[in-house]
């Protein structure tokens, strides 16, 4: 277990930049420019993303965000995650890790731009 932390902290960390924001300048492109002003949100606080969020037009909870796990329902699969300013990293199978930038939270929305797909999704908190 140490050493998957361990693995997942090093992948973070090289994916990061040393430390620096991670930057995808390909996905940057499709991004209108009302996006962009949130590209350096700094994310203090993880309790803004704790819970199980959906899109408005379903029903049921796409996701949910507890402690370090994302558990997503639907394949009942946990993944660990960071958040590192603005960037959600979620460690997949295989040690893939997939990389979410948060455009904008509150309590009741989040939006998302999922940089591998280049696809931005917006969701509700579910009560």
């Amino acid at each position: 277990m140490k050493l998957n932390f361990l693995i997942f902290f090093l992948i973070t960390f090289v994916l990061s930049g040393k430390g620096q924001n991670f930057e995808n300048k390909d996905s940057n492109k499709n991004i209108n420019s009302q996006d962009k002003k949130y590209r350096h949100l700094q994310i203090q606080n993880k309790s803004l993303i704790q819970g199980a969020w959906g899109e408005d037009e379903i029903e049921n909870a796409q996701f949910a965000f507890y402690g370090d796990s994302i558990y997503y329902p639907d394949p009942n699969l946990w993944c660990k995650y960071k958040v590192v300013n603005d960037t959600i990293f979620i460690q997949r199978d295989n040690n893939w890790i997939e990389k979410v930038l948060i455009l904008s939270v509150n309590d009741d929305s989040l939006k998302l731009n999922y940089l591998d797909y280049d696809d931005i999704e917006i969701y509700e908190k579910r009560k």
